[in-house]
């Protein structure tokens, strides 16, 4: 499948502490692989109040992942020319 796969917001509870987001991929019922940290070997973390995006890139050999943190109402759009 080519292109780019969106897919709705929904809502996690906060992290807090040591706590991490786990995202698991799947494929036709299978499980691809399980993302734990960002780019930076960082943990991916929603902070309370604020609005979290999740960006998986699977162009490469290894997963690249990008997180952003906004506040509420703030958007952040990425557009290619």
């Amino acid at each position: 499948m080519a292109g780019d796969i969106h897919m709705q917001p929904f809502r996690v509870f906060p992290t807090y502490g040591e706590q991490y987001i786990e995202v698991d991929i799947y494929r036709s019922g299978e499980k691809l692989c399980t993302v734990t940290q960002d780019n930076s070997f960082e943990p991916i973390c929603t902070p309370a109040g604020k609005h979290t995006d999740i960006l998986l890139d699977f162009r490469y050999t290894t997963v690249r992942v990008t997180v952003t943190v906004l506040s509420w109402g703030e958007v952040s759009q990425d557009t290619e020319m």
